[in-house]
């Protein structure tokens, strides 16, 4: 089964430095500090490239200004890849919501599977809060 990696950053431990010092969880409100110790174990769990990429679907924006695309393409180089032009980190897009369907407060669901027929299906939260549906064929 293919899997979705939601926020997908390629170098963990250097993408995060920034988050380093007392946090707070946006949707349960939860505080928690993210120490130097944490880095070590991100480092610790890099790898230079993957392995398996027909486990990867890599979607992506060309104007992510987090997740520079090409470092992106390359890293999950052999993987199923979505590079659409434009956009943020946030995909914003003007595809219609699964219904208007508002999100719950605290939560952030996102969903993926593939069907018999090689349809992937994506549910996400966009940043306009609601829940977003994409579908693909793979051939």
């Amino acid at each position: 089964m293919t899997s979705g990696v939601p926020h997908v950053t390629i170098r963990p431990a250097a993408d995060l430095r920034s988050f380093l010092g007392r946090q707070r969880n946006p949707y349960t409100g939860v505080e928690y500090e993210v120490t130097l110790d944490h880095f070590v174990e991100l480092e610790a769990l890099e790898i230079e490239r993957i392995t398996r990429p027909e486990r990867y679907f890599l979607l992506v924006r060309t104007g992510d200004e987090i997740l520079d695309w090409r470092a992106a393409v390359s890293f999950y180089g052999g993987a199923y890849q979505y590079v659409a032009g434009g956009g943020t980190h946030g995909w914003e897009h003007n595809i219609p919501s699964a219904g208007h369907a508002p999100v719950a407060p605290r939560s952030s669901p996102t969903s993926w599977y593939t069907t018999p027929e090689n349809i992937q299906h994506l549910a996400y939260v966009g940043v306009d809060q609601q829940i977003h549906e994409l579908f693909f064929l793979i051939r």
